[in-house]
């Protein structure tokens, strides 16, 4: 074969891979913008739309996923369409929720491509508040009229949400009503001579301080009393009556610190919690399979005591919140 003619033909090939990898360029720069352009409709609505939002969503649907184009392009129609998202009415309506089974959305494989990193984002440009927790992106995203909250985490529907993850704090004194600084231990110390450093050691050592009150031959009638007085500093009056009154005497009757009056101690810590924030549920979340579970008030709490983990309570925090407690779902 003539040398020349040869090298024509190498030319001719190499220009005709060089076209095809400049169309293919092309092709991926037109599919990114159309994308792009979908998504920031699609969070234009959410009113989240910002450069750094849209290109962090667009990017997870070109690069994470292993869907083809035409599914991707449908999955971004589905952002706009609220029949195919996940329903607020539906997670308002139900306590037990596993979130990436709810709207057709959920069941495309661009979503099951991303939903582990969105439901992981922390972050999102346009949120109030920096102090973002997993799920929050995740239900904003893909869910049907969801938005950031005024007084939860969330607004669904109008319906003011608070979202919880692992180890979520329920706090018992955030200050608008109570003492910053309510003394619980030296309360129980001084009403019910007994002896507990809460220095050396705190408060979470339920069996130590057992022991002393055990000691201390205590009679049920001062511990329940002593707990009425201090939940009178802790909470509004208003509350006191409607609540603690009913549930503080369901210690009884040993009247001491064990998992039964910690689980009632929780749920008057979470009643109040939600009273003094003005949510109106608490979405407790395991992130790492999506599953949740919604809690409307103390009864449903104890009902599904079984489903918590409880830590040991912290009464000697600082600030405004003085007491702690510590509520994981575990399903």
């Amino acid at each position: 074969m003539n040398i020349q003619k040869l090298k024509t033909q190498i030319k001719y090939r190499v220009d005709e891979i060089n076209c095809v990898k400049h169309l293919s360029e092309i092709n991926g720069y037109l599919n990114k913008q159309i994308i792009e352009s979908k998504i920031q409709k699609a969070f234009d609505y959410r009113r989240i739309a910002s450069p750094d939002n849209i290109s962090w969503f667009t990017n997870l649907i070109l690069f994470k996923s292993n869907a083809s184009l035409y599914e991707k392009l449908q999955f971004c129609d589905m952002l706009m369409d609220p029949f195919s998202l996940i329903d607020s009415e539906y997670i308002l309506n139900s306590q037990i929720l596993y979130l990436d089974r709810i709207g057709s959305i959920t069941r495309t494989q661009v979503f099951h491509d991303i939903k582990i990193d969105v439901m992981n984002a922390t972050h999102l440009d346009c949120f109030s508040t920096s102090a973002i927790g997993k799920g929050e992106v995740f239900l904003v995203i893909f869910g049907n009229n969801i938005s950031k909250g005024k007084t939860g985490d969330l607004n669904v529907s109008g319906h003011e949400l608070e979202m919880k993850g692992i180890g979520a704090n329920i706090y018992g004194a955030k200050g608008y009503t109570a003492p910053r600084n309510v003394d619980v231990v030296g309360m129980l110390n001084k009403r019910l001579r007994i002896s507990f450093d809460s220095k050396k050691m705190s408060f979470t050592k339920w069996q130590a301080f057992n022991n002393a009150l055990d000691k201390s031959r205590v009679s049920n009638f001062e511990v329940v009393a002593t707990f009425r007085d201090i939940f009178t500093l802790m909470y509004t009056e208003s509350v006191f009556e409607e609540v603690y009154f009913e549930y503080i005497p369901k210690i009884l009757p040993k009247a001491r610190l064990c998992l039964e009056s910690k689980l009632w101690l929780t749920a008057m810590q979470l009643d109040y919690y939600k009273r003094v924030d003005k949510f109106d549920s608490i979405l407790f979340l395991r992130a790492e399979d999506f599953k949740a579970i919604q809690i409307n008030n103390i009864d449903e709490f104890i009902e599904c005591s079984e489903l918590f983990k409880i830590q040991p309570f912290c009464w000697t925090g600082s600030g405004s919140r003085h007491s702690t407690n510590q509520v994981t779902f575990i399903g």
